[in-house]
């Protein structure tokens, strides 16, 4: 299975397959070397929320591929995926992508650093 560290942006916070509009990724071995990244926007297929604080627009992913027209592009239909808050964003993207394995640094940094003011990634970089 190939492996991944990454992030997406979405177009809702709903608990829901989908919605991705942004993804970015990179690979790596098991032995964490670097194979390579993608960066890539993604048409949502719905309306994004005014509430998302990401700042892309519908206007910004209206010519984009569908994550389904991404994965086949890329191809990328199973991973094992590493992320901040790893089972929102698996669970995203498994509109189209299989992720039998995630690693959560969210979970991580909970655990490392309880007494932080909060555990979102910019406040950790200076905790």
């Amino acid at each position: 299975m190939r492996l991944f560290a990454g992030d997406t942006e979405t177009s809702n916070a709903e608990r829901t397959p989908g919605g991705v509009c942004e993804v970015a990724l990179i690979e790596i071995t098991e032995d964490l070397e670097y194979v390579g990244h993608f960066e890539s926007r993604i048409d949502p297929e719905e309306p994004i929320c005014p509430g998302a604080v990401h700042g892309i627009t519908n206007a910004d992913v209206e010519d984009c591929p569908t994550l389904e027209a991404w994965a086949d592009l890329v191809h990328i239909r199973e991973m094992g995926l590493a992320a901040h808050n790893a089972p929102f964003d698996a669970m995203k993207l498994s509109a189209a992508i299989s992720i039998p394995s995630t690693l959560d640094t969210l979970r991580l940094a909970r655990h490392a650093y309880p007494d932080a003011p909060n555990h979102k990634l910019s406040t950790l970089v200076y905790y």
